[in-house]
């Protein structure tokens, strides 16, 4: 079956980003084969993704946005 990209932990969305659009996260779809999914993050920080179909398979983990250096 599909995957998402769904923000939170423990299995349980937190509404930050969500693939395929970043709404409706707690409840978003499957995507295809072969779908991408892109965000990009406005702070640094750590921050918990999970598949909501196979999360209780251990389907986790954890992207660490780092800060840009100063122009």
């Amino acid at each position: 079956s599909g995957h998402t990209v769904t923000s939170g932990s423990q299995c349980s969305a937190d509404g930050q980003f969500c693939s395929p659009s970043d709404s409706n996260c707690a409840s978003t779809p499957p995507s295809n084969q072969g779908a991408t999914y892109s965000h990009t993050f406005s702070a640094a920080g750590t921050f918990s993704y999970f598949c909501i179909p196979h999360c209780d398979f251990g389907m986790v983990g954890t992207i660490v946005v780092q800060p840009g250096a100063a122009p």
